[in-house]
């Protein structure tokens, strides 16, 4: 009603094993895919990547899309429901967490931090006019943004900014983004530096440069042949490691009881 109501709301049905209703299938293919062969496609993409088949690979596509198409349809009957529900019109903001690979770079699922796999979609819907814009904004940027919609100030200590200055034609105080992942159990770490010219990846054994304005984009690695460029790239990555090392510092610190631990380790998100 009156009352301020904040709402997260988590879909994990775009995920694999892909197993959308039928009725979502047939937008995509004449003949659904069974959830037994589907769960079967999801062990071997996983398993041996190298063995799909073209077909299969359609096949995964196809299921992929056809998981986006039913996801959109509750997200619609939630937006609707929230129209109905509130006084006033609620304030949309929708993203996922990483998109998905399907072989561009030899692997599936989500594990990678080429452009297939970090490249997701964000959209707020907050009564302005439509409008698209091509700026390089982060998951971080999601929290500023929601509280800038609230009315509140950002904590000194969150590192993405507000995207709402966007709409209005600002620009944000940054060129470009950065992004980690970490394998505990391993020790792998892989950090990347992107803007609209370059990206910089640095795994645990090598570092690798690609020139987005190229058409081979992230398929031809010109790491050798711009040694300025690198120098330059390296260092920022040198700097956002560093703060993600001094971050984690404070989060190792926080416990979580029982119950949450053990929905993290389910979901695949955590290890003990």
């Amino acid at each position: 009603g009156n009352e301020p109501t904040f709402l997260w709301v988590h879909y994990m049905d775009v995920h694999h094993p892909y197993i959308p209703p039928e009725r979502h299938q047939r937008a995509f293919r004449d003949e659904p895919v069974s959830d037994r062969v589907a769960t079967q496609l999801r062990r071997k993409m996983l398993e041996s990547p190298a063995e799909i088949t073209e077909s299969e690979r359609q096949t995964l596509i196809d299921l992929y899309d056809a998981e986006i198409r039913f996801t959109d349809a509750q997200i619609d009957r939630l937006i609707d429901q929230a129209r109905t529900t509130f006084d006033e019109e609620p304030v949309v903001l929708f993203t996922a967490d990483h998109g998905e690979e399907f072989g561009e770079h030899g692997g599936y699922s989500h594990n990678t931090i080429h452009d297939e796999g970090i490249h997701v979609p964000l959209v707020i819907a907050d009564g302005s006019e439509p409008a698209a814009h091509d700026d390089l904004a982060g998951l971080l940027d999601i929290s500023p943004t929601v509280l800038d919609y609230a009315g509140k100030e950002t904590p000194d200590g969150y590192l993405g900014h507000s995207l709402r200055g966007i709409i209005d034609g600002e620009s944000l105080p940054r060129d470009g983004i950065f992004g980690n992942w970490g394998e505990a159990k391993s020790g792998e770490r892989q950090f990347f530096y992107r803007d609209q010219d370059w990206k910089f990846v640095r795994r645990t054994d090598s570092e690798e440069l690609y020139d987005l304005t190229s058409t081979a984009g992230e398929h031809e690695d010109v790491y050798d042949e711009n040694p300025e460029v690198v120098t330059e790239l390296s260092t920022l990555v040198d700097d956002h490691a560093q703060t993600v090392d001094d971050t984690y510092e404070v989060l190792s610190a926080v416990e979580l009881d029982e119950e949450v631990e053990q929905r993290l380790e389910e979901l695949g998100y955590k290890e003990r």
